[in-house]
């Protein structure tokens, strides 16, 4: 037949049967067959169902608008459920084979707002501010933030507000961003140079710090950026490239100091400071006072020294005659802490300058030209030099206030600093400050004194800095081991005989450890200076303008 149906004959009914004939197959054929598509309403009852469309014959009979029909998915023989956040969804089949989700309910439930959670409910992690810079920036980033700032951390603490300060400072401060980026790849290029090796920096450091004075030099020409609240990202990015340049072995003499005197103008300039605003060592303008104030007092008893003129009345005194334990002086004493950053005493910091200009005095003194007065700027020919009576009074108080400094007890530290460090950390806090007070006596003999290398007091200085040295040993963590590298190259530079020895050790040491060019560069010009063995040994070098920092 057409389209392969089967019908049956009207006729072969009525000859054949009778209602008994007609009843057993139908019954039989009753018991075998099953309703898998069934409605709703019928498999609940458990009643045979027509499956006709849109309702079926007993749902029709009955009344009943419940009438609907379903599908189940399988996976693995596994039936696919109702979603069990939502039951009222159910799966509704329009055509055979063809379904959609609807709600099984005739009456929709009112859609209810509920507030947003809490933004701590909200976010699984803390949005970073590095989110907003390129790859190659979120790297350099990440060095300075998990190595390069640990190469001038004494302890944790330190290293923690650093970052806390710089980075987030650099993300919405481009000059800042580009010298950071410059001291990060300064640091990792380090690391994979040989020591002996003259390190050459890539062109892309060289972009870095290019780029960030750019962008300073344009910046500080704007009226805007003399406002106080620029005034810490401006000194912050001129004290960091100076660090890119000691960091790098200072290759250009006179580069770092650049920087340096660049960081002493902005401060000259800028707006000052309210004059009710009080110093706090961790905050964000103390920080940077603090690593700008180690710099600058090293610098003063660097090769070059500090000009006499250079020792601003406002942040150190001027040299005085007076003895220094006077009444007089005694009301003016301010408090006294042991810096965790930089790793000595705050009244080192103005010895230090005083010490510095005192060596000028000594330097101009000693000159046999006329005309060295003549090559110095305007400010430098209206000081008033000091006699040669003068300046040996002066040589002695420094000296007499240096050891008094040594016999008193260590100082404490900031507040909320000692507690936590253990008591071996401490140790070698006391240990590195000793060592700074000893290198400020060797400059005392020495550079205004003049006294001989081979004299009694000179030695004594160099035996204690390496004694101090051997105790500080270098740990996993942070310590103040990092920030010997002054006192070394102070007692290097004096020491005889098997003592150079253990300078070259120590030094060795403290250069395999911080793997900085800095370091290494302290250890070659000793080596050069024992070699040549002249009396102006390392002052007459080319490159004599250098900070073992």
């Amino acid at each position: 037949m057409p389209g392969g149906q089967v019908t049956a004959s009207p006729t072969v009914l009525e000859e054949n049967s009778s209602p008994e004939a007609v009843d057993e197959p139908l019954k039989a054929k009753a018991r075998h067959s099953r309703s898998r598509g069934a409605c709703t309403r019928c498999k609940k009852r458990r009643q045979k169902c027509d499956e006709q469309r849109p309702a079926c014959g007993r749902c029709q009979e009955s009344g009943s608008e419940n009438c609907t029909y379903t599908i189940d998915l399988r996976w693995g023989g596994r039936a696919f459920k109702s979603y069990t956040g939502n039951s009222d969804i159910k799966k509704y089949e329009t055509e055979p084979g063809t379904f959609v989700y609807v709600a099984s309910s005739k009456q929709t439930s009112p859609i209810m707002w509920h507030p947003p959670p809490p933004t701590s409910e909200r976010l699984s992690r803390s949005l970073s501010p590095l989110d907003s810079t390129n790859p190659t920036e979120q790297l350099l980033l990440h060095h300075f933030a998990q190595s390069a700032s640990r190469i001038t951390s004494c302890y944790p603490g330190i290293q923690t507000s650093f970052n806390s300060l710089l980075l987030p400072m650099a993300i919405s401060y481009p000059p800042l961003l580009s010298a950071l980026m410059a001291l990060s790849a300064i640091h990792r290029n380090s690391l994979y140079t040989l020591p002996a090796a003259t390190l050459q920096q890539p062109s892309e450091i060289d972009y870095l710090k290019a780029s960030s004075v750019t962008q300073l030099r344009s910046d500080l020409l704007l009226p805007a950026q003399r406002q106080p609240q620029m005034r810490d990202a401006v000194l912050a990015t001129a004290l960091t490239l100076c660090m890119c340049e000691i960091h790098s072995g200072a290759d250009l003499p006179r580069s770092w100091r650049l920087h340096l005197e660049g960081a002493t103008a902005i401060l000259s300039s800028l707006s000052p400071m309210p004059a009710s605003t009080s110093f706090h060592p961790n905050n964000q303008t103390g920080l940077l006072q603090r690593w700008y104030t180690s710099i600058s007092a090293l610098a003063a008893i660097s090769p070059q020294g500090l000009r006499a003129g250079d020792l601003h009345p406002a942040t150190s005194p001027t040299p005085s005659l007076d003895p220094p334990l006077s009444a007089a002086n005694e009301k003016k004493e301010v408090a006294v802490f042991l810096d965790d950053y930089f790793g000595f005493s705050t009244d080192l910091v103005d010895m230090f300058k005083e010490i510095g200009a005192a060596a000028w005095e000594r330097r101009i003194l000693s000159s046999k030209s006329p005309l060295a007065l003549e090559s110095e700027s305007e400010a430098m020919r209206i000081h008033v030099n000091l006699s040669e009576e003068d300046l040996a009074t002066e040589a002695r108080n420094l000296e007499l206030r240096v050891l008094d400094m040594m016999t008193r007890d260590p100082p404490p530290f900031y507040p909320g600093v000692q507690e936590k460090l253990d008591e071996e950390v401490r140790m070698d806090f006391y240990l590195c400050n000793e060592a700074y007070q000893c290198a400020a006596l060797l400059h005392i003999y020495r550079s205004v004194m003049l006294l001989e290398r081979a004299n009694v007091r000179v030695q004594g200085c160099v035996e204690r800095i390496l004694g101090c040295v051997d105790r500080i040993k270098p740990r996993e963590g942070l310590s103040p081991y990092i920030v010997l590298t002054m006192p070394l190259f102070a007692a290097g530079k004096e020491a005889l005989g098997e003592e150079r020895e253990r300078v070259k050790i120590a030094m060795r040491g403290l250069g395999s450890r911080l793997r900085l060019r800095n370091v290494w560069r302290s250890l070659e010009i000793l080596e050069e200076g024992w070699e040549r063995g002249r009396g102006s040994g390392w002052e007459d070098a080319e490159n004599c303008d250098f900070i073992p920092y």
